[in-house]
């Protein structure tokens, strides 16, 4: 499906981070600041070519990201198949699995989404999954997703298909405009 683009943002983050203390959002409820708090932590410069850059802080970026990640991040199973970043959570050496998903994780390519992966549809569309479980090489749908699909850019479920679409878009839009 093919989706027209508005004006390209940009964002830059800056290397100085915000002069508040650390305070995790991975413990409480996800809450979007009002907008004249994001205003004042979110620089908008119109650029040459009709888009915009957006720039702010390293922690307001990450604190944005946890925002966004709410709901879809799931601690636990982090933690478990993880035992470097439950260690150095527990000893105080990072503050929460969030954090560390955000800020160093998900670009390890350390997966922690936590999403319902349809299994018949996601066999159906990509036969050599189906494949790979009928001969015993992956487990389940969920399973592959978890430790391979996402990585290669599949879709847990038609569900995504918009969402995953859109962010397509995106890059090839940002290849263009390099």
């Amino acid at each position: 499906m093919a989706r027209t683009l508005g004006k390209a943002v940009a964002v830059s983050v800056a290397s100085i981070a915000d002069a508040a203390p650390d305070r995790s959002m991975a413990t409480s409820s996800a809450y979007l600041p009002p907008p004249q708090i994001l205003k004042k932590l979110v620089r908008r410069q119109k650029e040459a070519g009709g888009g915009e850059t957006v720039t702010m802080s390293l922690n307001t970026y990450y604190r944005l990201l946890e925002t966004a990640m709410k709901g879809l991040f799931d601690e636990a199973a982090y933690l478990a198949k993880f035992p470097d970043v439950a260690a150095a959570v527990k000893s105080g050496v990072i503050h929460s699995a969030l954090r560390h998903y955000v800020t160093n994780g998900y670009l390890e390519g350390r997966a922690a989404l936590s999403c319902e992966v349809d299994d018949n549809w996601y066999r159906q569309t990509y036969p050599d999954v189906a494949d790979a479980i009928r001969r015993g090489k992956v487990r389940d749908s969920k399973h592959h997703f978890e430790d391979f699909g996402f990585f290669e850019g599949r879709v847990p479920s038609r569900a995504y298909l918009g969402p995953a679409a859109e962010w397509r878009d995106l890059e090839k839009h940002h290849a263009m405009n390099k």
